[in-house]
């Protein structure tokens, strides 16, 4: 581990593909108190979202206080509207395929829609305790640049991500 101090691994139930962040994150929350270290808040920012920066870590902090919320969470502006979206019919057929209410409309005239883009969650450290749906009761969005919401999932979301690093004063974002 290159010298890093550990305080604790995982358990086996949530070192595999299918844990969920929220329930390591609980996990490590009790082995802290354990400890006897209590967290007001928790931040989790995953490392698949490089492109965050400090100031937007503050900006949610400051959310999550002004509004006396449980819960912020980053989202972006989506690319494409998802009223222009469905699922193909077995045989490819495009019929009924749109909403007839939004043929002929600019996209520009669509409402905007956002997605979660996990670059920034927090989190009162009691509302994560106790609550199995965490973006229910005071749950709000912190909207970040689509530049700065980069999720590497794959190959090709790493090559955007690793042109946006080098062609841009990450400071500037």
């Amino acid at each position: 581990m290159y010298g890093t101090k550990v305080p604790f691994m995982r358990n086996s139930e949530l070192s595999n593909d299918t844990a969920s962040s929220w329930d390591v994150v609980r996990d490590v929350l009790h082995k802290y108190k354990k400890d006897g270290k209590e967290f007001d808040n928790v931040a989790l920012l995953q490392p698949t979202s490089p492109l965050r920066t400090g100031k937007d870590i503050i900006e949610g902090y400051k959310v999550l206080k002004d509004k006396s919320a449980n819960m912020i969470v980053s989202v972006c502006e989506v690319e494409h509207s998802p009223l222009w979206m469905n699922t193909p019919s077995k045989n490819n057929s495009m019929e009924n395929f749109i909403n007839s209410n939004i043929v002929g409309l600019p996209r520009q005239e669509l409402e905007k829609y956002y997605r979660i883009n996990g670059a920034i969650y927090i989190i009162k450290t009691e509302y994560l305790l106790k609550t199995n749906n965490i973006y229910k009761d005071k749950s709000f969005a912190l909207i970040i640049d689509k530049k700065k919401s980069i999720d590497i999932d794959d190959e090709l979301d790493f090559i955007i991500a690793e042109i946006l690093i080098k062609s841009t004063n990450l400071d500037t974002l």
